[in-house]
């Protein structure tokens, strides 16, 4: 069964490889490396169309349910993507693993 793992973009993403066993252990090696790491602060920076984007204008934006991913897999859930913009400013990479490989959404 599919696993969704969200990553800061300077974290989780660039340490664990694209191909390859995931275990336990292997999330061990990776919390035990960013211990090691000072803190970096995730990029803020948003893209020009959604920076200026006020409260209404956020809330008006909808998301299109029949795109949510795992949506009509028979599973009891599945995942819905919203853009930054507004208070969400932190940018979250998305990668399923599904058979201990991992593949990038975006």
């Amino acid at each position: 069964m599919p696993a969704l793992l969200l990553a800061s973009r300077t974290g989780f993403a660039a340490a664990v490889p694209s191909e390859g066993a995931f275990s336990p252990s292997s999330v061990g090696d990776f919390a035990r490396m960013l211990a090691g790491k000072p803190y970096e602060a995730p990029d803020e920076k948003l893209p020009g169309g959604l920076k200026d984007l006020d409260y209404d204008q956020y809330r008006s934006i909808r998301f299109l349910p029949e795109r949510a991913l795992w949506r009509g897999k028979n599973l009891p859930f599945e995942a819905q993507f919203f853009h930054r913009g507004f208070f969400y400013k932190n940018r979250v990479n998305r990668q399923p693993r599904q058979r201990s490989k991992r593949t990038d959404l975006i």
